[in-house]
């Protein structure tokens, strides 16, 4: 529990506990009231720490890719980062700085003193190059790549 709903949850059930037993010295009540709310706070804050701990006991491992999925995902990357090193200047660029660097276009625009609709335009045909690449070399299942005349 955090915040609103935690107090919250503190003074509903120190109200209870104060509604079921009166204080044994009514000449401090507010005394007696923090102390009820000191062992309420306790009390939560106990179940709480139980909670958790069966959460951790019961709580299945997550899965962990294999090292096969973990090879494959990185040949993939080598494979596509090919296809980038083999677009020409400037969408190699561009591109590299989007996609590696995590550069929005107006901060490569600047990096590159040129204006951002050019590097938008030229990321555009990057890219479309970068696919029409990537769909000569790895054709989609149950297609016949394509063959000159």
């Amino acid at each position: 529990m955090a915040g609103d709903d935690a107090a919250d949850e503190v003074v509903q059930r120190t109200l209870v506990v104060a509604l079921e037993a009166a204080p044994k010295d009514p000449s401090r009540p507010l005394a007696w009231l923090y102390g009820v709310m000191k062992n309420v706070v306790r009390t939560i804050r106990r179940g709480e720490s139980r909670r958790e701990r069966r959460e951790a006991v019961a709580a299945k491992p997550e899965a962990v890719p294999s090292v096969l999925e973990d090879a494959a995902e990185i040949d993939a990357r080598l494979r596509l980062w090919a296809h980038v090193r083999a677009l020409g200047e400037p969408y190699r660029t561009v591109i590299t700085l989007r996609y590696a660097e995590n550069l929005a276009p107006a901060e490569i625009a600047i990096r590159l003193g040129i204006p951002a609709a050019t590097v938008k335009t030229q990321l555009r045909r990057g890219l479309e190059r970068l696919r029409s690449h990537l769909d000569e070399s790895h054709p989609a299942p149950g297609t016949q790549p394509a063959r000159d005349p």
